[in-house]
């Protein structure tokens, strides 16, 4: 039973007011199903405004909320979901404060401001899809009196859609969210359940606490991007899901690397390490696995791209005072001659004036020890006059991979090794094949392919697994 109209133009006239008094979460405004919802809200009470506008803006507004991916877990519609969602991600002067402070520490002005914006957030979130419906099918009734019906309101559609409560829980909001490190499904839904959100803001605060704000408490796995020349981080929905338990061999070279990733994480001195070694042999695939080991522990990881190494100084000014531990990820770095990235990176691991933050490690991974290109004619001793300048070159060639406190070698595996590798990975994907058979299939393929690696184990095992699959089908 819906209250009589002029109610709920009372109840619309309070959610234009709360939609404009946000303080702390104000870049809700910049979200365009924001815009859409509150752009609704006002037509509906403008006194001339056209219906075939009202109902353009309604539409809008649904195929907006529909697209949000609203996980079985949740207690409540996709209006509520987006604000909530936002709120528990949105980096702000509350949230990040709170990410750094326990509760009582955190400054009573700034407290009040954010309790002051959840208030008209739960305001705007008891706009129910019942409630918006009935009203936009009221006013263009109304504003079209010269007729006396109209079939297609009947079939207004709404965002109220039912969840499949019985599937599998997502925990992504379905535009632009990725995975958040206890994307607390407990605090969303007593919120959603709660007509008070503003009684909650100590457990909101906590949350911030515990898994961090902003993009850096919803991602784990990052990258840096560039998008019209202006660098920043991207966060990465679905990072690569091997874990240590999907590695076979190189066991004490990983062990160098996990135990200078706890040390990191608990807060004691830590080294940059270089993964030198062959192709194939499971360098980036062991830093890949960290994220997924630590990653509950506040460990993040960022992406830098050889190219953009020149955007140190603002990557690590982004890094500094966050309560997470980072790890920047360079993948496949070496250098050409004529290269002079280099020198961004060897100011940062050491030379540079401004220090390296004690919560960022650099890990990267190399095909070439030495990182940068050499030649013969580097060494050569060809002319007493040339003597000085041909050290200065290879030294200077050299100190980049000095810089790097650790280094980790990798090398190919020996065939009893490889072997080892393709019988674990056989073992993971329930491949039941006698063992001579398998080693026999397993040499033949590493002649046939890539050579001897731990890459070349896991494409045999993926061809074998196929292959069995392909027979039962």
């Amino acid at each position: 039973m819906f209250r009589p109209d002029s109610v709920l133009k009372n109840k619309f006239t309070a959610a234009a007011f709360a939609g404009r008094q946000l303080a702390v979460y104000h870049s809700l405004k910049n979200e365009q199903v924001y815009n859409s919802f509150i752009h609704l809200i006002d037509l509906v009470n403008m006194d001339n405004t056209a219906p075939e506008t009202l109902l353009e803006a309604y539409y809008e507004l649904v195929h907006s909320l529909l697209a949000i991916n609203v996980p079985s877990s949740f207690n409540g519609n996709a209006w509520q979901y987006f604000l909530l969602n936002f709120v528990l991600k949105d980096e702000n002067p509350f949230s990040r404060t709170a990410e750094l402070l326990p509760w009582d520490r955190i400054d009573p002005v700034l407290r009040q401001a954010a309790g002051a914006d959840l208030t008209n957030l739960s305001v705007l979130a008891a706009m129910d899809p019942r409630t918006v419906r009935h009203m936009v099918k009221s006013r263009v009734r109304d504003l079209v009196s010269c007729f006396t019906d109209i079939p297609s309101l009947d079939m207004l559609p709404g965002w109220d859609k039912t969840v499949d409560k019985t599937g599998a829980a997502d925990a992504n909001s379905g535009t632009d969210t990725g995975p958040a490190p206890g994307t607390g499904p407990e605090l969303i839904n007593r919120l959603a359940g709660s007509g008070d959100w503003h009684s909650l803001l100590p457990d909101l605060a906590g949350f911030y606490r515990e898994n961090g704000a902003g993009i850096f408490g919803t991602y784990r796995a990052l990258r840096w991007v560039r998008n019209k020349g202006i660098g920043c981080f991207q966060g990465i929905a679905e990072p690569d899901p091997v874990t240590f338990d999907n590695l076979f061999g190189y066991r004490s070279e990983r062990k160098i690397i996990i135990n200078n990733t706890e040390k990191l994480l608990q807060g004691l001195p830590a080294n940059n390490i270089l993964l030198y070694g062959d192709r194939g042999t499971g360098k980036s695939s062991t830093v890949k696995a960290l994220l997924h080991r630590f990653g509950p522990m506040g460990l993040r990881l960022i992406e830098v791209s050889k190219q953009d190494l020149a955007d140190f100084p603002k990557i690590i000014k982004l890094l500094r005072q966050r309560v997470q531990k980072f790890i920047i990820f360079i993948d496949d770095l070496s250098f050409e001659e004529n290269d002079s990235e280099y020198k961004y990176l060897k100011a940062l691991l050491e030379g540079g004036l401004e220090a390296r933050p004690e919560n960022v490690l650099i890990y990267a991974t190399s095909n070439r020890r030495h990182l940068i290109k050499e030649r013969f004619s580097d060494r050569e001793d060809t002319a007493a006059d040339d003597e000085k300048r041909i050290q200065d070159t290879l030294q200077e060639k050299l100190s980049l991979a000095d810089r790097f406190g650790i280094t980790v070698t990798f090398t190919s595996p020996a065939q009893s090794e490889y072997l080892a590798i393709v019988e674990g990975l056989a073992k993971q994907a329930g491949i039941d094949i006698p063992r001579e058979e398998l080693h026999r299939q397993a040499l033949q393929w590493e002649l046939r392919y890539n050579g001897r690696s731990g890459r070349t184990a896991r494409q045999f095992v993926d061809w074998l697994a196929g292959e069995k699959k392909k027979r039962i089908f």
